[in-house]
Formats: C-alpha cells, sequence, structure tokens
C-alpha cells in the first residue's frame, strides 16, 4: 500500500546533469540516472510505500505565457549563450529517451501534460493525494508555497535534506508585489494584480488544467507496471534499481 508520494521536479535534474556533462564530458544518461538514484536513496525509498512521480515540464510551453507573452521567454537565449541550440536539443532529446525507459520500465512514473509546467503537476498532486505524505523535492522557491498544506514536506535537491517552511505564503506574495527576474517578469505593476495572482499561485489552478493533470494522475494509479530492468541502460544503474526494488540498501 503507497502511504507516501515522492514528487521530483524534473527541471532542476535535468540542467545539473547537463551541466555536469559539459564539464566533466561523462555520459549524460547515466549522470541523470546517478542524480536521480542519489536523490531516491537519500529518502529511503520503499518499492512498496512509496510512489515516485517525475514531474515534466511541457515541450509544447506554458499556458501563462496565454496571459504573458514574455512569461519565461528570457531562458532560451540563455541557454544559447553558452552552448548551441543544437546541442541543447541533443542533450534534451537523450534525457527524454532515459525518462521514457524509465516510465515503460521501472517502478518510476514520468508525467508531463500539454502546456503545463512540473510546477503545476506537483500542485495537484499535493491535492489529489491529500491524504498521504507527499514529498517535493525541488531547488525551486515557488513550490514553497505547497507547505500550506499539512501533506507536504519539501525536500531540498541542492542540500538534499528537507526545509523547515516557516510562511510557505511568503514566496508567492512576493512575487506577486515583486515580480520575477527567472520568469522575465520584471516590470510587475504593469500587470493587473490578479493576474499576477493567477500566474505565481500553485494552490490555486485553471479548473481545465487542474482537471488535465488530475486525469493524468489517475492513469499514474492505473498503470501496474511491469518492470523489465533488462531495459534500463548502463550496469550499475541497473544494479541499483534492482536492490530497491528488492528493498536493499543501495
Amino acid at each position: 500500500m503507497v502511504n507516501r508520494v515522492i514528487l521530483i521536479d524534473n527541471g532542476f535534474l535535468v540542467h545539473r546533469s547537463i551541466f555536469a556533462f559539459r564539464s566533466s564530458g561523462m555520459n549524460l544518461g547515466y549522470l541523470y540516472l546517478r542524480m536521480l538514484l542519489a536523490l531516491i536513496k537519500k529518502l529511503n525509498y520503499s518499492v512498496e510505500n512509496d510512489l515516485v512521480i517525475i514531474a515534466i515540464d511541457s515541450k509544447l510551453g506554458s499556458w501563462r505565457k496565454v496571459f504573458i507573452p514574455v512569461y519565461k521567454s528570457n531562458r532560451k537565449s540563455k541557454r544559447e549563450a553558452l552552448e548551441s541550440s543544437d546541442w541543447w536539443k541533443e542533450c534534451f532529446k537523450e534525457i527524454e529517451q532515459i525518462l521514457k525507459t524509465l516510465d515503460l520500465y521501472s517502478a518510476f512514473h514520468i508525467v508531463e501534460e500539454a502546456y503545463t509546467e512540473a510546477d503545476d503537476i506537483i500542485s495537484v498532486a499535493v491535492r489529489y493525494f491529500q491524504n498521504k505524505e507527499c514529498i517535493v523535492v525541488s531547488s525551486d522557491s515557488d513550490l514553497e508555497q505547497l507547505a500550506v498544506y499539512p501533506n507536504v514536506k519539501i525536500f531540498s535537491i541542492i542540500s538534499k535534506k528537507f526545509k523547515n517552511v516557516k510562511n510557505p505564503l511568503k514566496v508567492l506574495e512576493e512575487k506577486i508585489v515583486k515580480g520575477d527576474v527567472a520568469d522575465n517578469i520584471t516590470n510587475p505593476e504593469n500587470i493587473d494584480i490578479e493576474l499576477r495572482r493567477k500566474i505565481f499561485s500553485l494552490l490555486s489552478l485553471p479548473l481545465e488544467i487542474e482537471t488535465r493533470i488530475r486525469s493524468k494522475l489517475v492513469s499514474v494509479l492505473e498503470n501496474k507496471k511491469q518492470f523489465d530492468l533488462n531495459k534500463i541502460p548502463y550496469k550499475s544503474i541497473k544494479e541499483d534499481i534492482t536492490k530497491l526494488l528488492k528493498g536493499e540498501t543501495l
């Protein structure tokens, strides 16, 4: 019986593994999987007790851009100031293949929904699984607002420790007032305050978005996986996932 839901924000994990690949030259897929397993290990994962969901940003972009077209429009240019567009595409393609393999053949579930962000998926999940302990794994302070729910704990990808979020709504209120440079919203006073709240709040999403994500989460629970670890790449990764499924310590 699942008692705990581990919700992993894929974005930071992807970029951290890509930058490690860029500096070390090691295999990108291996780096991604090794970082993922390090997080799982730190959380004392149990295949019988835990449901792992890796939340993915939609490749189609975010619904928020409909309301604010400049939303996160600076991200691509920042990436391409470091490496070419083709280089990034190849990196993302390699990790996408790894994620497909995990979704098909491992105990981990990959959730992506058109025009939604990983934050959206995680926010709906903590409400959908309101009777389960939900561990939100991310470096994104935006997700700290979800600690307002009693079933939510925030685990930092960077420190690999649980965060004591004393004021879950502080980040949300600050973003509503000041905007967010990282989201490319630098002049919030030019945007209606209710629209800002709609864009930044993860506590209440547009009904159509919430409904579509909930439908995806239902399919996760209905997906009775048949593990095939022979499909998992890299010998040491395969061995470690096998240990996890057997309840052994990595």
